[in-house]
């Protein structure tokens, strides 16, 4: 053809391309008629318009092009997607397609991107140029949006729109997409579980998942199980038949698809293709429905068995635990099922019991009841629990009591004894009482242990208040016989014996003690066992004597009539002739002893005495002395109390104090009668200055009213000698120093008092001196009058009395006598004042005055508040000389506190040796160690007081100040850090004057090289504050201030050392690490450059310590503890899910107190597996075939859990007989399970296998029933590293069946499957045989099958 020509055909070509582009414009508002199939092929021309919406993939120039199809042929048009980024598809250009049902995972993905972006919502619509329109912007975004994300699905692109608003709203659309594509593939919530249900139950299954509602609606039945589901609820109901066989029902997703049960958005429409044309043109997309099944599944555990509950009861009513029941399917009860107990309730339930006839026999029951061994039966019925009752008997028995005497043993023949009868919890079941007999039987009683308690007593018996021993009715029907003893009622007499006046008192001498009483019986006294006679009537039974208490009883006497009467009285009292009569009655059956209580009463012997009273110093006629007293006191008294003084006055007849005897104008007195005993008389009042007699005895023997015979007493003139005893006034003692020296005058003649002395010359006595004793007596007695005693001189240590001391000389007052007995003296006791001393003390220290030039100035000062302790220093003895210690050598005697002025006085002290010590130092001084020794020593009669002195100097306490500087983190001292000191408050002298202000710089003081700063300042006691003015070099200066409290530590401290540390922190930064995916996550969902929370990383410093262990949080961002200034390095530890572990070790350096940041990114895992298989291609009918495994691996960058190899049989054509297990490369233990045509559940064939061995495992081991036969078996590895695989590879041996036609085509399905947290891999192959009866040419291989 010629050039020419050939433009000419180019141009009716592009006519003819317009012209049918024309044509197809024109009827594109006609509805096209869709014919395209799921598979073929077909010309298709191109159509595309520019959207003039950029993103960062194109050139600037073209925007996304919006794509649509049009059948070369039929016209059909079809809007599509670009499913090949960058490869270009001309508008009308006419090209060959093939298309089919797309089986790549990421090709089906972008589809369902397509279906949810575009066509879920547009259906069939058609694109041309009308959706430039402004009224179909929002549907050209969606096309748009679905477009972009199909590019990203398939990994072509990661481009972002430029127009950042359309950018923000595509990432809304995608977010969208991504959600509905996760809810479409959500399944019901309970298709992981296994349901439990029983025969004849329904159950109503609810998806908390929300998405059981899209399903199509079904009601379905197999095996007796009815599954009912309508669309639009989001339950399903599973109803199991009465009558239903099976235990398991599993429901896979397979037989739901073919029951219908899918969502029906993703039917399989076959409307979902890929368009591949030639290279170097654009492949194409096309997802009118989504066309991906999601079905579910349904697993069911199916209880079909029968339950047995067996209650036993006893022949009350009441439920009985601990009984033991045998069951069985047979009659005799062969090969029985077990032994089973009944519980605390009584019941006992049998589950998982075939639905036919049970047998039951009871072995055991408790020991109360008795066994009924009979066999029994019932019916089981299935998914119910069937009801058997057993009622058993109580064993019961009868008590028999029999009532005795419990002295004689003799059965007490009395009817009408009751008794009760307790059970073991204290509650009485029943009352019996005796016969004539004496015999008590009681009616039938349960088994059980009981006790019998009297209530009713035989006459003149005591209730047995004691029960019986415990008694067990333990047999049936047998008479348990126990006696009931029962003691007689006993009499007591008691008798008190009293004075007929006084009581249980006896008077004087006397005693109310063994007086003897005869018991007699008034009448004839019996037995009450027999009324036989124990005493005759009048008969002595006994006596009774009085004891200390006089008291007398006699016990165990027989009831009845008694008298009895004294037959010997006690001392000192006349006997009592008086007969008592007493009764002993029987009162009631709890009263043991009956008790009688007599008094009895005597009377005392007494009598009255008399005496006559005169006074006479000479011969002839005496004086009558009327008004002379005498006191009577008892002997008995006397000797009770130690002295007639300290005795009571003695008791008349009547218990009464006896008067005291006063003579009359005669002189005569008599007494009143006195009681039984010896008495004391004393003359207690005698005539003034007369004296009196001797005390004298009265002795009452006889009891009479006559007076005993008169008694003669005569009364002196009185005469003392004075005896002078020298006291210290304050303390009353006798002060043992001689030269005291005394007058005596007598106060009415104005005389002083004189006598001659003849031995050992005449010498007139008118003065008397004290001797050491302290003592002096004049050696004649003064006569009746009134004195005085005066001082001349004073012992040494006293002062002088000026007061006379007045005295009398009369019998009226208390005297003593001398070694004769009977000269009195009178003791004048005259009272001196030891002199005392005082001590002086004087305290002077240090005291601030000012502060000039930087120094701190004092001056000495008297001191106020030093305390002083005064102690012994010698034993400072009495004044008195009588020996007696005052102070022991050492002993503290005062203690005195100076005032204002520095100065102290004790208080009055006794003559002698002192020292003075300082025990509390004033304020801010030091305690002196000083000892001053003063003397207090006697001066004259006349000064009172004695003065001596002690001076102290105080030092005052000092404060000294050092700091250390050191490292916050190490402890290291730091040199070259300054300090400053500042008075925290206003400082003050001793005079209250403000020297200093708060806050005021006192000193600067630089670390040195051991870290310490030393001020140097005398500083007075105050509080201070210390502030670090300048930090060491690469230390970040301390804003601490510390408070010196430089307070007063107590006076033995000289120098307060006050120390402190001030630590610094080196300069410290952070570290925050950033992290993200590095790229599109399919199993998170998360896009490229989400941040990744909980990844775990560790920080290193220089020397390789680990110093932090930090997680990202959920913007994938984690900032570490504080660090110190230099190299770090920083290592991921553990990754997020789904994303592999970063090994890269990462470089970081802290050069300030700010962050770094250091952005890290992780990979995706990669999870995939692997599995091939081959066989046979063809095999003749009767010949046993093999496969071979290869390729078996772990393909993922992570290790798997659960890894599993499995493979399913094609049991229409073969039966398994061996597999050879092979080797694999990773040292595992590993189990074979399989599964049988009988089984839904797998079941273990070997465990403990090792991947290191090749096991021959011959399936004939297992014994399997004829009918039965191996589907499926798979080996279960758990978990397997990467790159796991086979080394030697397994094969599997099978032995064909008989019977199979010629061309008979049969495949075998093998799979293996792995998990990485929650996502799910498996890949799968097939291998097809075809049988044939005789041997055929073959010319060329049949197709391997499979993907």
């Amino acid at each position: 053809m010629k050039e020419k020509e050939k433009t000419k055909f180019k141009d009716i070509r592009k006519k003819l391309i317009a012209i049918i582009f024309l044509v197809i414009t024109i009827f594109s508002n006609i509805q096209p008629i869709f014919a395209l199939s799921s598979s073929g092929s077909g010309q298709w021309v191109a159509g595309q318009w520019d959207s003039q919406v950029y993103t960062t993939d194109g050139n600037g120039n073209v925007g996304m092009l919006l794509r649509r199809l049009v059948n070369y042929k039929t016209g059909e048009r079809i809007t599509v997607f670009c499913g090949e980024h960058f490869v270009n598809s001309t508008t009308g250009t006419i090209e060959t397609a093939t298309h089919s049902v797309p089986t790549d995972s990421k090709v089906k993905e972008a589809c369902k991107v397509a279906y949810f972006g575009w066509y879920s919502k547009y259906g069939n619509y058609v694109i041309d140029g009308g959706i430039m329109a402004e009224s179909m912007k929002s549907r050209k975004m969606d096309y748009v949006f679905t477009q972009q994300m199909i590019w990203e699905t398939l990994g072509q692109s990661n481009a972002t729109f430029k127009n950042s608003s359309i950018q923000s709203q595509y990432e809304s659309f995608k977010s969208d997409i991504n959600s509905k594509i996760a809810t479409m593939k959500t399944r019901p919530s309970f298709v992981k579980e296994t349901i439990t249900i029983d025969a004849g139950q329904t159950k109503t299954l609810t998806d908390s998942n929300g998405v059981l509602k899209d399903y199509n609606s079904i009601d379905r039945t197999v095996d007796g199980v009815r599954i009912v589901h309508t669309k639009g609820e989001n339950t399903m109901q599973v109803i199991v038949s009465k009558d239903c066989n099976i235990e398991t029902l599993k429901i896979t997703d397979n037989t739901m698809e073919s029951w219908g049960m899918i969502k029906e958005e993703t039917a399989d429409n076959d409307t979902t293709v890929f368009f591949t044309f030639r290279s170097g043109v654009q492949n194409q997309l096309y997802a009118l429905h989504y066309n991906d099944p999601v079905t579910m599944s349904l697993n069911l555990k199916i209880n079909i068995f029968g339950k047995l509950e067996i209650a036993k009861k006893d022949n009350k009513g009441n439920f009985v635990p601990n009984t033991s029941f045998k069951i069985s399917y047979n009659s005799d009860m062969s090969d029985d099922l077990g032994t089973y107990r009944t519980g605390a309730n009584g019941k006992v339930t049998i589950d998982k019991l075939k639905p036919t006839t049970i047998y039951i026999q009871e072995v055991s029951v408790p020991k109360h009841l008795i066994l009924d061994s009979t066999i029994k039966s019932t019916k089981i019925n299935p998914a119910e629990t069937t009801s058997f009752v057993a009622t058993n008997n109580w064993k019961q028995g009868k008590i028999k009591v029999v009532k005795k005497d419990s002295e004689t043993g003799k059965v007490v023949k009395q009817a009408g004894v009751a008794f009760d009868i307790y059970n073991s919890n204290n509650q009485k079941v029943t009352s019996i009482t005796t016969n004539n007999e004496g015999v008590a039987i009681s009616p039938l009683l349960d088994y059980a242990n009981y006790f019998v308690k009297e209530s009713k007593a035989p006459n003149k018996y005591t209730v047995q208040v004691k029960v019986s021993e415990n008694i067990g009715v333990v047999e049936n029907g047998k008479v348990y016989e126990i006696s009931v003893l029962n003691t007689r009622v006993k009499g007591s007499i008691s008798i008190s014996k009293e004075d007929t006046e006084t009581g249980k008192k006896a008077q004087g001498e006397a005693t109310l003690i063994g007086a003897v009483y005869g018991l007699y019986a008034r009448e004839d006294i019996l037995d009450p066992a027999d009324n036989g006679v124990i005493y005759k009537d009048n008969a002595k039974v006994g006596e009774l004597v009085t004891d200390n208490n006089a008291n007398a009883s006699m016990n165990n006497l027989y009831l009845g009539k008694y008298f009895i009467k004294e037959i010997k009285e006690s001392k000192g009292y006349t006997l009592d002739t008086t007969e008592y009569d007493f009764e002993l009655n029987y009162e009631n059956q709890n009263v043991n002893i009956v008790t009688k209580s007599l008094t009895v009463r005597e009377r005392v012997i007494s009598q009255a005495f008399r005496i006559i009273k005169v006074s006479s110093d000479d011969s002839g006629e005496a004086e009558l002395l009327k008004g002379v007293e005498f006191t009577i006191k008892s002997q008995k008294d006397i000797d009770k109390y130690g002295s007639w003084e300290k005795a009571p006055i003695a008791k008349n007849y009547k218990g009464k104090e006896t008067a005291i005897l006063v003579t009359d104008e005669k002189g005569y007195a008599v007494s009143e009668r006195l009681p039984f005993g010896k008495y004391v008389v004393r003359e207690t009042k005698v005539p003034d200055n007369k004296y009196k007699v001797s005390d004298f005895i009265v002795e009452i023997t006889k009891d009479s009213d006559e007076p005993q015979t008169w008694r003669i007493f005569n009364d002196k003139s009185f005469k003392s000698v004075i005896a002078i005893v020298k006291q210290d006034i304050d303390t009353q003692k006798t002060i043992k120093i001689s030269g005291a020296k005394f007058k005596i005058k007598n106060i009415e003649t104005g005389e002083y008092f004189g006598y001659w002395s003849w031995n050992p010359l005449p010498k007139y006595i008118n003065s008397w001196t004290t001797d050491e004793t302290g003592t002096v007596m004049t050696n004649e007695q003064l006569p009746a009058g009134k004195y005085q005693l005066e001082e001349l001189s004073s012992p040494k240590g006293y002062l002088i009395s000026n007061e006379p001391v007045e005295f009398e000389v009369t019998s009226n007052i208390a005297y003593e006598t001398l070694p004769d007995g009977s000269t009195p003296v009178i003791t004048i006791k005259q009272k001196d004042k030891a002199v005392k001393g005082k001590i002086n003390a004087e305290k002077k220290g240090e005291v601030l005055v000012d502060f000039k030039d930087g120094k701190f100035i004092y001056e000495e000062r008297g001191l106020a508040n030093a305390k002083y302790e005064i102690y012994a220093r010698e034993d400072v003895l009495d004044p008195a000389n009588d020996g007696a210690v005052i102070y022991n050598k050492g002993k503290l005697v005062d203690t005195i506190i100076t005032n204002a002025d520095g100065k102290a006085v004790s208080k009055e002290l006794p003559l002698g040796e002192y020292s003075v010590k300082e025990c509390l130092a004033p304020e801010n001084f030091i305690l002196s160690d000083t000892i001053e020794n003063v003397s207090l020593t006697y001066k004259d009669q006349n000064t009172s007081i004695v003065f001596d002195n002690a001076s102290f100097t105080n030092e005052r306490q000092k404060a000294e100040v050092n700091v250390y500087k050191k490292d916050k983190d190490d402890e290291r001292l730091l040199a070259n850090a300054e300090f400053s000191l500042y008075a925290k408050n206003d400082i003050i002298n001793y005079k209250n004057e403000v020297i200093m202000k708060a806050n005021d710089l006192i000193e600067t003081a630089t670390s040195d090289e051991n870290g310490k700063a030393t001020f140097k300042a005398d500083l007075p006691l105050s509080q201070f504050l210390l502030k670090e003015t300048k930090a060491p070099k690469g230390y970040i200066a301390s804003d601490e201030i510390i408070t010196i409290d430089a307070k007063y530590k107590g006076q033995d401290v000289r120098i307060l050392n006050l120390e402190y540390e001030m630590k610094n922190e080196k300069m410290k930064g952070h570290i925050q690490v950033i992290k993200t995916s590095s790229e599109d996550n399919e199993y998170s969902k998360l896009p490229k450059g989400s941040p990744l929370e909980n990844v775990v990383f560790e920080i290193y410093d220089s020397e390789n310590n680990l110093v932090d262990k930090i997680t990202t949080d959920k913007n994938g961002k984690v900032i570490s503890k504080e660090l110190v200034i230099g190299k770090y390095t920083i290592k991921e530890a553990s990754s997020a899910k789904y994303y592999l572990l970063n090994e890269k070790i990462y470089d970081a350096e802290i050069v300030d107190d700010g962050t770094i940041d250091v952005n890290i990114t992780n990979d995706n895992v990669d999870i995939d597996v692997e599995i091939k298989k081959e066989g046979f291609i063809e095999t003749q009918n009767k010949d046993n075939i093999f496969y071979n495994f290869s390729d078996i691996k772990n393909n993922s960058n992570v290790p798997l859990d659960n890894f599993i190899w499995r493979d399913t049989l094609p049991t229409e054509a073969v039966r398994i007989d061996k597999i050879y297990t092979g080797t694999w490369n990773e040292d595992l233990e590993y189990a074979v399970y399989y599964k049988t045509n009988k089984t839904e559940e797998y079941k273990l064939f070997k465990d403990k296998l090792n991947t290191q061995k090749i096991y021959e495992l011959n399936f004939n081991e297992l014994k399997l029933a004829e009918d039965e036969y191996v589907t499926e078996y798979e080996f279960r590895f758990g978990k397997v590293k990467i790159g796991f695989r086979e080394v030697e590879s397994p094969i599997l041996y099978c032995n064909m069946l008989d019977g199979l036609g010629n061309g008979f085509v049969f495949t075998n399905h093998t799979k293996v499957s792995g998990t990485y947290y929650d996502a799910y891999v498996e890949d799968t192959d097939d291998w097809t045989t075809i049988t044939y009866f005789k041997e055929i040419e073959v010319t060329q291989k049949l197709p391997r099958t499979g993907c």
